[in-house]
């Protein structure tokens, strides 16, 4: 039931689509049981050699039967579509809300591009199965009572046989299924281990040459292939069987139809029409509880994404606090310590960073200096070993720090994202300011030589492809540097810029740092030494040493 009430909280939302679906479909289930019914009734018209009027009137009521049914399932279609698109675009939405809020560490141990097949399959199942529930279940079990009512209606004793037949079939059909299910998987393993002795031999084939193994290793391919065969045949062996008995049980409930059917009809019990009304229905039948049986194979699947699903919306559950600064005077580092994976990486740091400073963050790869970053930015808050960082008097977990990142935060990461679109989207994205100080940072960073020749100007559509790696940067530092925010935060900001270009950004963060807590992260003893305070990061400590 949770899944359903889940996946049902979504497609609700689209009550436009929602609600009209649900109506036609009911339709749609009515006439198609109603169309079988229609071909009998033309046909005792036919055999009974009765009024050419009722001929006419049965034929175009059926064809207007038929036409309605096929529009309708034309439009029914094209709404569950829209219902599906629309479903798991809500729930891919909601993922990826809650994962933005979530704990970076969290994040940064998944896999975005498994992340991203899981989310869009589990979404997809677990709205589908929700839909198959209502057309599958529901619908059908209704169509099923108005199929069987009507068949009882004709012959009693015809439905029942039929009905029997249908439940021998589906207990035998279980029987081979459940066997079918185990080679089948068993197939799947001996075929994956195959491939995997075929990936073996063509990554070594140098190695297997220089020591002339080629005998060993096609004897190890062979008898993987002879084992992989041998379970192919027998799960293809089990499952032409399933298709023959398929195929078996709806000939002798034909046989049976046509034995006691005929029977009445010659004795005249029952009518021709009646008759391939019945016929018409059997397979109908068979189909309806074949429903029954994909959803119960279907849920344990569907369960399984629907966990995953609620494990990544808990993500998200980690919230930040109300406490909202007028400004950031200063950050303090408290007694910290930051365990990544069982390894140290610091231990009781204390420092502070003060607005109208500049801080150069050096040390070798490993140290922790993105690391220390990301706690900064309330990114691993809640990773902090012991100790806390305190933002002007408060604690890191009491800031909201979704809104002071989006206020008072600006960090320019050696591999900021370019996207497919124009130069002036790069910079601002969603910020429509153009404040008066854009020619000066232009102007710094060359990037007005840049814009001048480019055909549109501002307005050129960019790749991460068509641009340079200095390029890329001198936008990434536009981009932070014109939101004009309290702490700004460089990772190895001029490593693709040429020297004058770092002289002319050195010149103009010093120009600014009066009302700005800067930090620096640089391996360059230009940017280094032009900052105020140089911090070393080693052996889990913060030092000052000053490097000249």
């Amino acid at each position: 039931m949770k899944i359903i009430k889940f996946a049902v909280t979504y497609v609700l939302k689209k009550k436009k689509y929602a609600i009209p679906f649900c109506l036609i479909s009911v339709v749609v289930m009515l006439l198609s049981i109603f169309n079988p019914y229609l071909v009998g009734n033309i046909i005792n018209i036919l055999t009974n050699n009765q009024d050419l009027k009722e001929l006419y009137g049965g034929i175009i009521l059926l064809t207007v039967v038929w036409g309605m049914y096929v529009f309708l399932e034309y439009i029914n279609r094209t709404l569950l579509t829209k219902i599906r698109l629309d479903s798991v675009y809500l729930i891919t939405k909601d993922i990826i809300h809650c994962l933005q809020k979530a704990s970076l560490l969290k994040v940064n141990q998944a896999n975005p591009m498994y992340l991203n097949q899981q989310i869009n399959h589990d979404a997809a199942s677990c709205i589908n199965y929700t839909i198959n529930i209502f057309t599958q279940f529901m619908l059908n079990s209704i169509s099923l009572f108005i199929t069987l009512s009507i068949m009882i209606s004709i012959s009693f004793k015809i439905t029942l046989i039929l009905i029997v037949i249908a439940i021998i079939y589906y207990v035998l059909y279980l029987s081979v299924k459940n066997v079918l299910m185990i080679r089948a998987k068993e197939q799947k393993t001996e075929q994956s281990s195959f491939f995997a002795q075929v990936g073996e031999q063509l990554q070594y084939i140098k190695f297997i040459k220089i020591h002339s193994l080629m005998n060993f290793f096609e004897k190890r391919l062979e008898k993987s292939y002879q084992s992989y065969r041998a379970i192919s045949v027998n799960f293809k062996t089990i499952l032409y069987g399933l298709s023959f008995l398929d195929e078996a049980i709806k000939c002798i409930a034909n046989i049976i139809l046509f034995v006691i059917g005929g029977r009445e009809v010659i004795v005249g019990e029952l009518s021709i029409g009646m008759f391939i009304v019945l016929s018409s229905y059997f397979p109908k039948i068979i189909s309806l509880f074949s429903c029954y049986l994909q959803l119960g194979e279907f849920y344990q699947e569907t369960l399984v994404s629907f966990n995953r699903i609620e494990e990544l919306l808990l993500w998200g559950e980690e919230s930040d606090g109300a406490y909202i600064p007028n400004h950031i005077e200063k950050i303090c580092l408290k007694n910290l310590s930051f365990n990544y994976k069982e390894k140290r990486v610091f231990s009781h740091i204390n420092y502070t960073f003060q607005k109208g400073v500049t801080y150069a963050l050096v040390g070798s790869n490993g140290t922790g200096k993105s690391t220390l970053i990301q706690i900064i930015l309330g990114l691993l808050t809640d990773s902090i070993t012991t100790g806390d960082v305190i933002i002007n008097t408060k604690s890191i977990k009491e800031c909201n720090m979704y809104f002071l990142r989006k206020k008072y935060f600006e960090v320019v990461e050696q591999e900021s994202p370019i996207l497919n679109d124009t130069i002036k989207t790069n910079i601002y994205f969603d910020r429509l300011k153009h404040n008066n100080i854009e020619s000066e940072i232009f102007d710094m960073l060359n990037l007005t030589q840049y814009l001048k020749m480019q055909k549109q100007g501002i307005e050129t559509i960019i790749t991460p492809n068509n641009i340079s790696g200095g390029e890329k940067q001198k936008i990434n530092i536009a981009r932070s540097l014109l939101c004009e925010k309290e702490v700004l935060i460089f990772d190895e900001p001029n490593s693709a810029l040429d020297g004058l270009t770092t002289k002319s950004f050195i010149d103009y963060i010093e120009s600014i740092k009066e009302n700005k807590i800067i930090i620096i992260i640089s391996h360059d003893l230009n940017v280094i030494n032009s900052c105020d305070q140089i911090l070393k990061l080693a052996d889990y400590k913060i030092s000052t040493d000053r490097i000249r």
